[in-house]
């Protein structure tokens, strides 16, 4: 299985952090995000993936280059002008186009995951793919996703009073089928992709530790709570 990994987001909410390094570099728990994402998918036996860039590729590219000499096979997809996540997606499809599944990762989320449960229910349940789903303290200000059962009712954008209880964790198993629904108005997967193929989607619970990094409040938040546990990367 190949992977996609989202890295060419400016980090703008981010300010002063992402001005000389790429939110993808940024440490938590004194390990770069991309180096945590490398450990968990090698892990489970994922050694071939792409990494979209933009912002400080160039550091990017230079970072990964112990990785690549360490057996991870690294593709990188270099937009001049960011694409939005669906279309580099679907701009980067030959790179997967020979994989039935494949992962999309979001470089800027650190999780603990167990990718083996992951894929058991995407073997199990079929489907159009499966993503993964988690339950933020506060979902204001980031879209939600209402369940019923082991069913996708809605994704819906950031409200003040959101109807669902989960939220899109940035990990999911794509299929070769979910292409057949997208077109050229998506520029975003998690705004514009899913909820169109929500019907044919399997959710994916993940109860362990989830932190999207996008703020400064967010990513103290995870170094703190990462350093406290002692850990670095799972």
């Amino acid at each position: 299985m190949k992977a996609i990994i989202l890295a060419a987001g400016l980090g703008s909410r981010l300010g002063k952090l992402t001005q000389q390094v790429p939110k993808c570099l940024l440490t938590v728990g004194h390990k770069p995000m991309l180096d945590h994402w490398f450990l968990i998918l090698s892990r489970y036996g994922v050694n071939e993936m792409l990494i979209n860039t933009h912002h400080l590729s160039e550091k990017v590219v230079s970072h990964c280059a112990k990785s690549i000499s360490n057996g991870l096979k690294i593709t990188f997809s270099y937009e001049k002008n960011l694409l939005g996540t669906a279309k580099t997606i679907v701009h980067n499809r030959d790179f997967i186009k020979d994989e039935r599944f494949f992962l999309i990762v979001y470089a800027d989320t650190w999780m603990n995951i167990d990718l083996r449960k992951m894929l058991k229910v995407q073997k199990i349940h079929k489907g159009l793919g499966t993503i993964g789903l988690y339950r933020p303290n506060d979902l204001r200000d980031q879209g939600s996703i209402e369940i019923k059962g082991r069913k996708i009712v809605s994704i819906e954008e950031k409200s003040k009073n959101p109807i669902g209880k989960h939220a899109f964790a940035g990990i999911m198993i794509g299929s070769q089928t979910m292409f057949r629904f997208y077109n050229d108005n998506m520029t975003d997967l998690a705004r514009d992709w899913l909820p169109v193929i929500k019907d044919g989607l399997n959710p994916f619970f993940i109860d362990d530790m989830v932190y999207d990094i996008g703020t400064p409040e967010r990513y103290k938040l995870a170094n703190d709570k990462i350093k406290s546990l002692g850990l670095q990367a799972l």
